[in-house]
Order: structure tokens, then sequence, then C-alpha cells
């Protein structure tokens, strides 16, 4: 009951800190040395440093991702007679996926071989012509898809959850020793969005920041681009092959501070 007190409490304390923002005015914090250090659109927190993608984390602290380890962690409230809250890790390995719920731990070498942790680490299978490509699961009103592909000789992930009007995407390089190549983030209701891109040749710095929508529409069962909305609040930051800011090319408020 008191661990259930105390995460009650970080929900609403982080609601009411991030309810100025949105992805149409975020938060963005860079260092002095130019560099940038995180992006808080009031839903969503991102850290940077030293022009790399360090980790993402839910305003209500229900689910983190650590882009340095490929480990993505999330509260699961269990109801049972106890009410216990679990927290599972999945971490992706050069050619596995490594599951943790306690002192409860399976690492998977194949795909078809998700079907032995959905009861175990609250994980359902993504299917695809007859195949297993994933897994999908919810916590809280959030759902998770993580797409999965063994074809390169690291496995790649990528990453997206859907939330009211919210989405927001994390996709890898599999050719790239599964480096981050870019991340979206896009509000619906707001008809705004951004994106983060990471340098071409490598995918190792980051490259650019921008506001960016691309609206989408459902055509039998299938999500499709359609028209890219112009934002009507601008900004853009260009980044050089060190990911520092370059100073002459950034459109918006250059801000030194933390993210709240």
């Amino acid at each position: 009951m008191r661990l259930i007190l105390i995460l009650i409490l970080l929900i609403l304390t982080a609601q009411i800190s991030s309810a100025q923002l949105s992805v149409k005015y975020p938060q963005i914090c860079h260092t002095k040395d130019k560099y940038l250090r995180c992006i808080n659109d009031g839903n969503h927190l991102l850290n940077f440093k030293n022009g790399e993608f360090i980790e993402f984390r839910s305003s209500d602290s229900l689910v983190k991702y650590s882009n340095q380890y490929k480990t993505f962690t999330f509260l699961k409230k269990v109801f049972t007679p106890d009410e216990h809250i679990d927290t599972v890790s999945i971490r992706l390995l050069k050619n596995s996926i490594l599951f943790r719920k306690g002192n409860e731990l399976v690492e998977i070498d194949s795909l078809s071989k998700l079907v032995n942790v959905i009861h175990t680490y609250y994980v359902g299978n993504i299917m695809s012509d007859g195949r297993i490509i994933g897994m999908a699961f919810y916590v809280g009103d959030k759902y998770f898809e993580i797409k999965v592909s063994t074809f390169y000789k690291n496995w790649s992930w990528d990453i997206s959850m859907k939330e009211s009007t919210r989405d927001i995407h994390f996709m890898y390089s599999g050719y790239k020793r599964n480096r981050l190549d870019k991340i979206y983030i896009r509000d619906e209701s707001l008809r705004y969005g951004l994106v983060i891109s990471h340098s071409f040749r490598t995918l190792k710095k980051l490259w650019s920041l921008e506001s960016f929508y691309v609206d989408t529409v459902n055509v039998r069962g299938l999500t499709a681009r359609t028209n890219i909305i112009p934002p009507d609040q601008n900004f853009m930051f260009d980044y050089k092959k060190s990911g520092k800011l370059k100073s002459v090319q950034y459109k918006g408020e250059l801000k030194f501070c933390d993210c709240e």
C-alpha cells in the first residue's frame, strides 16, 4: 500500500510540474558548451549528453528507456489481492532479448519464443504474415509496440508509444549496428510535432532538432502518411559532427537550463 501511495504522489507531482508544456511549446535546454541537454514536452522527458541521446522517461515515471543499454523498464500494477507493482525490464542484446521481473529472468534467441514470456512479463505478440515480429503491451493508458528485426548481424528494434492523441517513435537502423536514426513526437489534437535526427553517415551524434508534423490517415486498417502540415510555431537546431550546436544556424530560443 505504501508503494502505491508513493507512486501516486510521483505521478501527481510530475503532472503538476509539466502542466504548461506541450510538444508545441516544449522546454528545450542546452549546456553552456552548446550540447543539447534535454527536451520536456510535458508528457515525455528526453535526456542527452555530449550530442548523444541517453534516455527517455514518461512524465508519470511509469516508463523509462535507456538508449545506451537498449533497456526498456516499466512499472506494472498487478490487480491481485495484494495489489503489488512489478518492475519489468526488456533488454536488447546482440542476438537475443533479455526479460527480467524481480528474480525471474529469461533470454530468448528467437522471436518465436516470445510466446513463452507473455503471461510472466505482461507482453503480447505482434504478428505479420503468420509470424511473430515483435511485442506489444500496455502501461496504464500507454500502448507500446516494439518491432524487432533479426535480419542483420545485430538484432535491431523500433519502439512506438501511443497515448490518447499523442505518440512517440524511436527508429533504429539494423544496418548500422542498431544505432538510433530518428525520434518522432506527435500530437494529433495539436496537429504538431517534432523530429530529432542523427548524423546520416554514422548515426552516432545528434544532427538536427526541428518542429515537424505529418498528418496520417487510416485506409483499410493501414496507417498511411498524407500531407506535411507547416507548423505555426517553428524551431530548428542544427548540430556539428561533434554534436555541438551550430551557433549561427538555429531558429528558436536558446536556453541554458535543466528540464524541470
